[in-house]
């Protein structure tokens, strides 16, 4: 699936950025994966930087001049905005407690399906599929399973 009328392509922290909406998903993604591998590496992480929304892939991309004049003023762009900067809060949370040394309380953050970063998580990626759809409404015809609403409860299986 790709977000098509965009030109936003980049290189943001030495990886080439795309206006694939499979990119910006995975890029959001990795975040849980890095927050396991401080677990398990019982490392001290960057709790400021977690916490911003635009030190990331994703959020380089949704604060990039092209993206904003592109796109800017569409509701599902500010949606999704909004819900990445909530998901980096939670994150930096998170990141908090690894950084207390509660590996185990970390760990369950990260694993409850029903925890504040797994909702939000979803949420995020529901709202980028929603702006793919708003974008390129082919999107929804061509894979009627994207998800269309910003329900954390959707199931996105292909991505969580």
């Amino acid at each position: 699936m790709k977000i098509i009328n965009l030109k936003a392509n980049h290189r943001v922290d030495g990886e080439f950025m795309t206006s694939d909406s499979d990119i910006l998903i995975a890029s959001h993604i990795r975040w849980k994966l890095k927050l396991h591998d401080a677990i398990r590496n019982k490392a001290t992480l960057d709790v400021t930087v977690i916490s911003k929304d635009d030190c990331c892939v994703l959020g380089k991309w949704l604060y990039g001049s092209d993206t904003v004049s592109q796109i800017g003023r569409r509701e599902s762009y500010r949606d999704c905005v909004e819900r990445h900067a909530a998901f980096h809060l939670v994150a930096g949370k998170v990141a908090e407690v690894i950084n207390a040394k509660k590996y185990d309380e970390a760990a369950l953050l990260l694993r409850d399906g029903d925890s504040p970063f797994n909702r939000s998580s979803a949420e995020v990626v529901a709202t980028i599929f929603k702006l793919e759809s708003d974008v390129n409404p082919r999107v929804i015809a061509e894979n009627p399973t994207v998800p269309v609403n910003n329900s954390w409860k959707t199931k996105i299986r292909n991505y969580l």
